[in-house]
């Protein structure tokens, strides 16, 4: 029998081998399907040959039973608790706003006070491992790794003016609405008041501001990750499973994201280590801090949501294997403390829940709209076919998908991951998925299958069964990817129990350089990898974050006049918080504002700059400000990790003046869908540019309205030599364009002129609404030319022109949206 166990200890280390080996040939080539399945085998015959080492049968504590006077007492206090429970749910239902201060307070004061009951029946110390100093000093030296990686150079990447996702500024805007508007979010209120705290400490915001609580609670999940470990495994192994997520790239940078999926997870890993605490001792005090955090959950992303479901089936679960393994005679003290946990978790989930009946019944648009992003996942019909062989092939098809995330591809947004890189670094790997087929092969044994049916669950619901592979959704499965890396160390560290001290304290050495190898590779990935690549980087930023950053930076204390697609710069959007108090500025409707002097000057008494951001003609209105005004500075501003995302700035004169520049194109727009009858705007026009479309024709059509606006431009062009000319549409087609009274042949928006001057009238329609217009273009190498229909007069453009421009402008003005 001896020889036996060594022979099956000898063959797990060569399998193990055999999985690094394999490893090793997936990430050369994470198509060698051979690679693969060599993987998959020899990991399973590790988790065989370790499997049946180091399991303990550990006895189940006996509660004798307390005197009538604790009882009682006991029972006051859990009164007491319920009553204050049922206090806070009412009020928060009756007025969430009025009432969420005292509401909550009253919530974790039904908790404590009920946790304060429950803890007088408990004898102390029931079935608790006893901390060691080591273990103590070890976990807090993983603590300080993990945190020191978290905001290991911290305002440096990410940008302080960056953006992961779109989730990100709304986490910002859900804080500065909670400190400016006194709102009281139910939905996600928790991410939403650690934004408001980081912004209220702020001196000035940005985005590594936002994102600091939600780093730290980060670096704090590893604390009740390791409380959870060490109810499952022994200590070296929860220790090195805590390591291994503590430093995890995967983990830190979702830790680097003002998201609010991510800072939840922190409660739920703690619920979750609660549910085993209570029942690997039976201590019924934990049970009411276990229901507060898994009612939150019904509060945070939908993805959370199923936390409380799950942790009561999981002491439901526990409770018929006491019946069964105990009876009801012998198991009667065991079965009772099950029978109160379940009901004391069910009257405080229920109660914590209540407010969210009133609060969704409330609002008339949506009455259903908790269950909205459950509807919106389920809403494709193609993914969702009702075709079983389509089904089944698409389910497949979206399991390898998602088993290739963790060691062959891992995710394809570049902001959440270097490109090509797996999520799972490979020493982790090596350990985890042989710890999968240790839950999977020994699921009878104590608290694996609630690992499993975790680790399963969460991969179904957030990847296999929604119609988009979105790997954020799988930032919960992260801790149980610890967590099964632990349970096969487990069983590793128990197949070295049997050896000498000496030689299994040289075991132990020996996985210090496998731990520095992944601290190594981790770190390589997150902060050289990923910080350098100029993909990554361009990716964080968007057409927000560049004037978010020159209004922070080099356009800090001027006033900015933007011309830009987003419209929305300097109204309440996403970034409203970064812009409102830090960045005075307003939107210009289009370019014809640049030649009404009255609409540039200063509205806050600080210098003006003209801010023009692609794909608007940012050299063309330049030339048109320095034109017009004379003494304008304009400079181009690139942003330095996204070449594409250029603006250029104009700085007036202090001093307009009637501008030098005589417009010449009559430019006529109609919203009626006919082009018949008057126009809804006729004026003056510098220019056909994308900068020029006038507010009616991108803004939504109103009721009676077309969806369509036609224009029609006519005015003269000088062609100093043979040209082609285009117009270019964002969508929408040419009609038709004369020179001097004749049609011209027109070839995919493309016409040609010869030299002299010319009168050109072009008709064209396009689609109201958003980023759409026409821009005409002289065709020229190295760079097209925005054609220019005016003309440059003295200090100030005789013949009542000013009063004209002026007239276009409040036209303009008039039309503009809202």
């Amino acid at each position: 029998m001896k020889a036996f166990r060594i022979l099956r200890r000898l063959l797990g280390f060569l399998a193990l081998g055999g999985a690094a080996y394999a490893q090793y040939g997936i990430r050369v080539s994470p198509a060698d399907s051979g690679a693969t399945a060599l993987f998959l085998l020899c990991a399973a015959l590790a988790a065989l040959a370790f499997g049946f080492e180091g399991e303990t049968r550990e006895k189940l504590p006996s509660f004798p039973d307390r005197s009538r006077t604790r009882a009682a007492l006991a029972g006051i206090l859990v009164a007491l608790g319920f009553l204050a429970l049922g206090t806070g749910a009412a009020l928060l239902s009756l007025d969430w706003r009025r009432w969420f201060f005292a509401g909550w307070a009253l919530y974790l004061a039904a908790a404590l006070v009920s946790s304060s009951g429950l803890g007088l029946l408990d004898p102390p110390k029931t079935g608790e491992r006893r901390w060691t100093r080591s273990e103590a000093f070890l976990l807090l030296g993983i603590f300080a790794l993990g945190t020191w990686l978290r905001f290991h150079r911290y305002a440096e990447f990410p940008p302080p003016y960056s953006a992961h996702a779109v989730e990100e500024p709304q986490t910002g805007m859900g804080g500065y609405n909670i400190l400016v508007f006194g709102t009281r979010p139910w939905e996600f209120f928790l991410d939403h008041w650690a934004a408001a705290a980081a912004l209220a400490f702020a001196e000035k915001p940005n985005f590594t501001v936002l994102r600091v609580p939600f780093t730290i609670a980060s670096a704090l999940t590893i604390l009740p990750l390791h409380v959870l470990l060490r109810q499952v495994v022994g200590t070296p192994a929860a220790l090195a499973g805590t390591f291994f997520f503590a430093v995890s790239s995967w983990n830190v940078i979702y830790s680097r994201c003002a998201h609010n999926i991510f800072l939840p997870n922190l409660l739920v890993v703690t619920a979750f280590a609660l549910a085993l605490y209570f029942r690997r001792t039976y201590r019924l005090r934990a049970v009411p801090w276990l229901a507060l955090l898994s009612g939150y959950t019904l509060y945070a992303y939908a993805g959370y949501r199923g936390t409380s479901l799950f942790v009561f089936l999981f002491l439901a679960g526990g409770a018929l294997s006491d019946l069964r393994k105990l009876g009801l005679r012998a198991g009667r003290s065991i079965l009772r403390r099950d029978l109160a946990a379940l009901t004391v978790f069910l009257v405080f989930v229920l109660g914590v829940a209540a407010p969210l009946v009133p609060i969704n019944r409330s609002n008339p648009a949506q009455p259903l709209y908790y269950f909205e992003a459950a509807r919106r996942s389920l809403a494709n019909r193609e993914y969702y076919t009702s075709d079983p062989r389509a089904f089944v092939a698409q389910r497949v098809r979206r399991i390898r998908e998602t088993a290739a995330i963790f060691l062959h591809r891992g995710d394809d947004s570049p902001t959440f991951n270097a490109p090509n890189e797996p999520m799972v670094d490979p020493v982790t790997g090596v350990f985890f998925v042989p710890g999968l087929f240790v839950a999977l092969f020994f699921v009878r044994r104590r608290f694996h299958a609630f690992l499993l049916f975790l680790f399963v669950a969460l991969l179904l619901g957030g990847a296999v069964f929604v119609q988009n592979l979105d790997v954020r959704r799988l930032q919960g499965v992260t801790p149980f990817v610890a967590a099964l890396a632990a349970l096969f160390l487990d069983r590793v560290d128990g197949a070295l129990r049997s050896l000498p001290r000496s030689a299994r304290s040289a075991a132990y050495l020996l996985f210090l350089p496998v731990a520095a190898f992944s601290l190594f590779w981790n770190y390589d990935v997150h902060f050289r990898k990923m910080a350098r690549d100029p993909r990554v980087r361009a990716a964080f930023q968007n057409r927000y974050t560049v004037l978010v950053r020159y209004g922070h930076t080099e356009g800090a204390g001027r006033e900015i006049l933007l011309l830009s697609e987003v419209r929305n710069f300097f109204t309440p959007s996403d970034y409203w918080w970064l812009v409102r108090d830090h960045i005075p500025g307003r939107n210009l409707a289009d370019v014809t504002e640049l030649l009404a002097p009255g609409a540039l000057r200063s509205r806050s008494g600080k210098p003006v700059s003209v801010v023009v951001q692609d794909p608007f003609e940012r050299k063309a209105v330049a030339e048109l400000l320095r034109a017009a005004y004379p003494g304008t500075v304009c400079r181009e501003i690139t942003d330095p990790d996204n070449a594409h995302l250029v603006l250029t700035a104009c700085d007036l004169p202090s001093d307009l003046v009637a501008p030098r520049v005589e417009p010449r194109l009559r430019a006529r727009y109609w919203v009626d869908g006919r082009g018949e009858g008057p126009p809804a705007l006729e004026r003056l026009e510098p220019m056909i540019a994308f900068a020029g479309t006038p507010p009616l024709c991108y803004s939504g059509p109103r009721p009676g309205e077309s969806e369509n606006c036609l224009a029609e431009w006519e005015g003269e062009i000088e062609v100093p030599e043979p040209s082609q000319f285009a117009l270019a549409l964002r969508a929408g087609r040419l009609l038709e364009a004369w020179a001097d009274g004749e049609r011209l042949w027109v070839r995919g928006r493309i016409f040609s002129l010869p030299a002299g001057r010319h009168r050109v009238v072009l008709r064209a329609e396009f689609p109201r609404g958003g980023e759409n217009g026409a821009q005409l273009l002289r065709l020229r190498m190295p760079e097209n030319e925005v054609v220019e229909f005016y003309g440059v007069a003295g200090p100030a453009f005789p013949g009542g022109l000013e009063g004209e421009t002026e007239g276009a402008y409040h036209a303009a003005r008039a039309h503009r949206p809202g």
